[in-house]
């Protein structure tokens, strides 16, 4: 009995053993996942059908790298399998933008109803293999991702909206408004949000439509009892350097005066330059014009009437010869005068002349000046004529710049020229008795360029 005992004590023990032992093998050569067991000798495991979780299928990726594991992505209450190329979206998470990971055949997107741009464009950044296609809803028209221009018509549009929608339209290149009916900043806004984009218009202003990059408008002979009528519709042109409007005012014969413009002028000049016509005698000038001579077109003027010169700030080169001026203060509103003209006049005062720093050529002969003080403040002048003047030709040592100089001799004494040759030695300088022109003052360079600026021909006497 106790044989028989000890037998089955034995046995017992045996298969105990084994089982044991078969366990441990079992364990050593097996993963456990959830419910699921895998041979870690696997090569190859198809999940596809199972319906298996995410998280299962990352536990077993984890515990059997060398195996190649396929697999079905759940992804939004459907399973995709991992080969899968193209995919249809109507919504799309952040979370969700980092699961198409799981999908490494994806190649394309469709997403044509989906209205999550941010994710989309998410997915494109981290995908950019992707070839993502979608729409963009705007005023009740869908516009493809690869949308290259927009049109729109008068229609009130929601700018903010706009911007939004273009944040999402990497394609466009342009987008033209036809007769915009939005504010001009709104235009202005979206123009400057997109630099990369053209933003252009068309609009109606005054009777006339111009395109948005227009540079210069003019509106003369405009009806208007003041120049701030036109400035609400010229706000749509931000690429506006001039403006003109000569004869403007409520009538043909009543134009808006020349103060009022001159103030309206500095109103708008950081936008862009006003520019109106002034009367001189039976001359009409415009204050952008850059040079004036009436003898050219055999006009006299008075020294009342040319005052009105002081609104016209480009003047370059100006010639009154033999005209009865007797004040030049207009010369102080012409920074970029260069050639001045005003002989045989009886003018005294030049004090404004000091403010002329372009100012190269000057012809003072025959006039009443008694003080050349003010020319020490024209350091760029080159070539001067003060024959027949009163002024102490001493004062002139300073103007060590000069390059030619004619003065009056008769009441200049030897020991003086001396003096002022030695002081400007760099200057020619020719002490004229009746000669004021000759001798070679009208062959200089800077008198040819003059005569050349006003389209005149040479004199030689």
């Amino acid at each position: 009995m106790k044989k028989w005992i000890a037998i089955t004590l034995i046995v017992a023990l045996l298969v105990a053993g084994g089982i044991l032992g078969y366990h441990f093998w079992f364990q050593a050569n097996h993963i456990f996942v959830e419910t699921a067991v895998y041979d870690k000798e696997l090569t190859f495991l198809d999940l596809r059908g199972t319906g298996v979780s995410l998280e299962h299928y990352l536990q077993v990726l984890d515990q059997l790298p060398d195996c190649e594991v396929r697999y079905d992505l759940p992804f939004q209450g459907e399973f995709y399998p991992d080969d899968t190329q193209e995919l249809t979206l109507e919504t799309l998470t952040d979370a969700e933008v980092e699961l198409l990971d799981y999908l490494p055949q994806l190649a394309a997107v469709h997403a044509e109803g989906c209205r999550d741009y941010a994710q989309l464009q998410a997915l494109q950044c981290r995908r950019p293999e992707l070839d993502i296609s979608y729409t963009v809803e705007l005023h009740g028209e869908e516009y493809p991702d690869d949308t290259t221009e927009l049109t729109f018509g008068s229609e009130k549009l929601d700018f903010q909206t706009l911007k939004e929608a273009l944040s999402w339209l990497p394609e466009v290149e342009s987008v033209f408004f036809d007769q915009p009916s939005g504010a001009a900043e709104d235009l202005i806004s979206l123009q400057e949000a997109f630099p990369e984009i053209r933003v252009s218009w068309e609009k109606d202003a005054f009777g006339t439509v111009y395109p948005s990059d227009i540079t210069e408008i003019d509106l003369t002979g405009m009806r208007i009892d003041t120049p701030e009528a036109v400035v609400e519709d010229l706000k749509y042109f931000p690429a506006l350097e001039k403006v003109i409007l000569s004869e403007c005012g409520p009538s043909e014969k009543e134009w808006i005066d020349n103060e009022t413009m001159a103030a309206f002028r500095e109103k708008m000049r950081d936008q862009y330059k006003v520019v109106w016509t002034v009367k001189i005698n039976n001359m009409r000038v415009r204050t952008d014009e850059t040079y004036f001579m009436p003898a050219k077109y055999h006009e006299v003027v008075t020294n009342y009437q040319v005052q009105n010169l002081k609104y016209c700030e480009d003047m370059v080169c100006v010639d009154l010869g033999h005209m009865r001026i007797q004040n030049i203060e207009f010369v102080e509103y012409m920074p970029h005068l260069k050639y001045f003209i005003v002989i045989d006049a009886p003018f005294m005062y030049i004090d404004s002349i000091s403010t002329c720093k372009e100012l190269v050529y000057l012809e003072f002969f025959w006039t009443w000046i008694n003080d050349f003080t003010p020319l020490l403040g024209c350091t760029a002048l080159e070539d001067v004529n003060l024959a027949r003047t009163n002024g102490d030709p001493m004062v002139l040592k300073e103007m060590t710049w000069l390059k030619n100089l004619w003065i009056d001799g008769n009441d200049v004494t030897a020991a003086e020229k001396v003096e002022l040759q030695a002081a400007l030695p760099n200057t020619y300088i020719k002490f004229c008795d009746d000669e004021m022109t000759r001798n070679g003052w009208r062959d200089l360079p800077n008198y040819f360029a003059m005569r050349d600026y006003l389209g005149m021909p040479y004199n030689r006497w």
